[in-house]
C-alpha cells in the first residue's frame, strides 16, 4: 500500500483440497454499517 492508506492482512493454509466457504464482515470504526462478502474458493488438488 502506498500513501496514508491502512490495510490489515494475514495467511491462513487451507489444508485439504475441497470447498470453503469464506465470509468477511467489516465494520468502520462507530459506525453501524456493517459491509460483508460471501465466497466460495475450491482448493485444487496438489
Amino acid at each position: 500500500m502506498r500513501g496514508e492508506s491502512v490495510s490489515y492482512g494475514n495467511y491462513f493454509i487451507l489444508h485439504k483440497p475441497e470447498r470453503y466457504r469464506i465470509r468477511v464482515e467489516i465494520r468502520r470504526g462507530d459506525d453501524e454499517h456493517l459491509s460483508v462478502a460471501e465466497f466460495v474458493f475450491q482448493r485444487p488438488l496438489d
